[in-house]
């Protein structure tokens, strides 16, 4: 159950310069050669062979998920208890039936940017070009890290079943209150681990936040979106805990 303790398993660090982009030659040498096989990636829906090459900059869909995942990559831990998302992520992703896709827009989720769809025990998540197209830095590498969890679902590792994530609930408060894309509570990081993809987003964007090879504008990034969990992702909020994550809510 490694790959399973591993991705549940996160914790709080404290503040570290930032992300050297890497050249273009290299990222495709990474995603060719790594990240395609790492994170289970569709070649055929991202219209990516063997042989091919993207261009960096701008909106080109193999460009922004091999960022997303070089991100991963270089954001490591920094002390033995730090979680590894790059490790973490890619195990998840390597589960039987665990597929990283790309579709321009999902027929039934019109609007999403995007989606864990289930068939059985598969799972596929789908960037979609709302994704892509997104103006934040960082918006596509911690939604690799949200919708990862919403792919465990019937899931069997080395033998044994693997616990379901929970998946979101109805809100009940914020901006999207009435719709089913809440966690239930914003709690401490040792129950936040049981949580949905709003809770794993959440301890991802705080190490994100804290992370000296963050960029100052991954950081602001991370600090906005935090605040938006806050505010509107989590039904409730436990006695303290804007504090505790050093957290505002949204104005």
């Amino acid at each position: 159950m490694k790959v399973v303790a591993a991705f549940f398993t996160s914790y709080l660090v404290v503040c570290m310069p930032a992300i050297a982009e890497p050249s273009c030659d290299e990222l495709n040498h990474l995603y060719q050669s790594k990240y395609i096989g790492d994170f289970s990636v569709n070649r055929e829906a991202f219209a990516f062979n063997r042989h091919a090459r993207f261009q960096c900059g701008g909106f080109d869909r193999n460009y922004i998920l091999a960022r997303a995942i070089h991100d991963l990559e270089t954001l490591e831990p920094r002390q033995e208890s730090d979680p590894n998302y790059y490790n973490d992520i890619s195990q998840v992703m390597r589960l039987p039936g665990n597929r990283l896709s790309y579709v321009g827009k999902l027929v039934h989720y019109p609007d999403a940017e995007a989606r864990t769809i289930h068939e059985g025990s598969a799972s596929a998540i789908f960037f979609t070009d709302r994704m892509i197209q997104s103006d934040e830095r960082f918006r596509p590498t911690y939604t690799l890290v949200h919708e990862a969890r919403h792919t465990i679902k019937h899931k069997v590792f080395n033998g044994q079943r693997v616990p379901d994530e929970p998946g979101h609930i109805v809100c009940t408060r914020g901006k999207h209150k009435g719709k089913r894309v809440c966690d239930a509570r914003l709690t401490n990081e040792a129950d936040l681990v049981w949580g949905s993809g709003n809770s794993h987003e959440f301890l991802f964007l705080i190490f994100i936040r804290d992370h000296p090879k963050a960029s100052k504008k991954i950081r602001r990034e991370a600090n906005e979106q935090l605040s938006y969990l806050a505010t509107h992702m989590f039904n409730q909020l436990d006695q303290g805990i804007l504090g505790h994550y050093n957290v505002e809510l949204a104005k």
